[in-house]
């Protein structure tokens, strides 16, 4: 079984632990469309399918979070990064400090000088 991705999105947790000490966190995951390709066709069409070889260690990433104590997020409907835009604008408008990690550089959006950044 190849364990390349599993042993990535690990380390990644451990770096943040490291580097950051331990933190509430939560990882979100994509539990539907945002209806964004029916209005834009082009919307990730340079997307390509998810590799079968991460795609047979996808179903481990969730069980990781929950070893870490780390909250796995979902919201029916919603793209992960809808939700954590939602998450981090509530958690700006309560003066709460917050940190994104990710790969997509539509969350650029999101910082600021402040919170968030």
């Amino acid at each position: 079984m190849p364990t390349n991705a599993i042993f990535g999105f690990a380390s990644m947790l451990v770096k943040i632990i490291t580097d950051h000490g331990i933190k509430p966190t939560v990882v979100v995951w994509d539990a539907g469309s945002s209806g964004r390709k029916e209005v834009y066709p082009e919307y990730k069409a340079q997307r390509t399918e998810r590799p079968d070889l991460l795609r047979e260690q996808w179903p481990h990433f969730e069980p990781l979070v929950d070893a870490f104590g780390y909250r796995n997020v979902r919201v029916d409907g919603y793209e992960a990064d809808d939700v954590i835009a939602t998450l981090v604008e509530k958690a700006k408008s309560e003066n709460v400090p917050v940190m994104v990690v990710t790969g997509d550089r539509d969350a650029y959006q999101l910082v600021d000088g402040g919170y968030g950044s």
